[in-house]
């Protein structure tokens, strides 16, 4: 049976600071999935109204990415997600910087980069047709709750070939008149307040 997966960025969407770029990296999340599960997961990637499109797509799963400026978006769309008893898994810099910022409405966190760690959490997931500490516990990057606390397990090692990952799912993105491209990963400053510095 094939479980679907709504994948959403937390973005403010009023036009003064609206996104107007599809997101790599929920593009990255979908096509590792699909390469490690083929046709067991079905995607749907939204920058819109997440009460709208659970109605409509009733995906099995959510899934959110955040930067910081936009955790509260995430946090409403955590919400949102757990009012319609849909399990949801959080990725992005902020919960990768702060595992703390875990909300109730959000069941697993996925710290650093997520093509590998993603394939491990669903593979669980599928198995149990929910999330299971004691799996959980055994994935490199995961945050969760356990027994009424956050826990975090060790960091996944940096992926060392980006080459190794299959290009982002852009059948799945909303691309308008331009596209993005990226050629590395991290960047090439060393600010102060910024949480690759570290």
């Amino acid at each position: 049976m094939t479980t679907r997966i709504l994948l959403i960025e937390a973005v403010y969407s009023y036009p003064p600071i609206e996104s107007h770029h599809p997101s790599l990296s929920l593009g990255y999340i979908a096509s590792s999935l699909r390469k490690e599960f083929g046709d067991m997961f079905q995607f749907r990637i939204i920058n819109g109204n997440l009460a709208e499109e659970i109605k409509s797509f009733q995906p099995g799963i959510v899934g959110i990415t955040s930067v910081t400026k936009n955790y509260n978006v995430a946090k409403e769309h955590a919400r949102v997600a757990k009012q319609a008893n849909l399990p949801v898994i959080i990725g992005g810099i902020q919960i990768s910087s702060l595992p703390q910022v875990l909300t109730r409405d959000m069941d697993v966190g996925v710290a650093g980069e997520g093509e590998r760690t993603i394939i491990d959490v669903m593979s669980s997931f599928a198995a149990n047709k929910r999330f299971d500490n004691s799996e959980l516990s055994q994935i490199e990057g995961v945050i969760y709750w356990d027994d009424g606390k956050i826990a975090a397990t060790k960091p996944r090692p940096f992926i060392q070939s980006i080459d190794s990952i299959p290009y982002p799912a852009r059948d799945l993105l909303v691309i308008k008149k331009d596209t993005s491209m990226l050629s590395s990963r991290g960047c090439p400053y060393n600010c102060a307040f910024c949480s690759t510095s570290r």
